[in-house]
């Protein structure tokens, strides 16, 4: 009798399991702990130019308390979209419209992704948009944010030659500084 028990309740505990699981999965969605979006994404690093010092340029991880976290998909990093303009522009207001980004109450045409509870932009189309350079490297998994007025602190004194100076300057970015 205790072996058809034993084998009846293994049954049941193997059923169960599925279930099991879609609870936790939908716990973790309810908690904003949602995962990755996308098998095809890949998860990346975002940090910014947060100032220059005797040694050169001082990164900081950009701060984000929300999940996935910055990820590459389909070739383009996308981030968690009030974090990464609360570095860039700190007094930017962010909301998303109908899919698409929204900055200081104008539409921008950049689409967003909803992710976790939170809106989700492309980090080079969102650095442009406020005047600041994303420099990805050559891996396509990390980017560097540089704000504006550190772009134009970096242009006195920068390489010409360097990367960073080509792709700003390509962008037309270092318009926006004062001569």
């Amino acid at each position: 009798m205790s072996t058809v028990r034993s084998a009846v309740l293994g049954i049941a505990v193997i059923l169960a399991l599925p279930s099991l699981f879609a609870c936790q999965k939908d716990r973790a969605r309810d908690e904003g702990k949602a995962s990755i979006p996308s098998t095809a994404a890949v998860p990346a690093t975002l940090s910014f130019l947060a100032g220059f010092d005797d040694e050169g340029i001082v990164e900081r991880a950009v701060p984000t308390d929300s999940a996935p976290g910055p990820y590459v998909l389909e070739g383009e990093i996308y981030a968690d979209a009030p974090s990464v303009v609360a570095v860039i522009a700190p007094a930017t207001r962010t909301a998303a419209n109908a899919g698409l980004l929204t900055l200081n109450g104008r539409n921008t045409d950049i689409h967003v992704r909803y992710e976790g509870g939170r809106f989700y932009a492309p980090v080079r189309a969102l650095a442009r948009s406020l005047g600041a350079y994303a420099h990805t490297d050559p891996t396509g998994r990390q980017v560097t944010l540089w704000p504006s007025a550190r772009l134009c602190e970096y242009r006195e004194r920068a390489d010409r030659a360097a990367p960073v100076y080509r792709g700003a300057f390509s962008q037309g970015l270092f318009a926006q500084c004062r001569k």
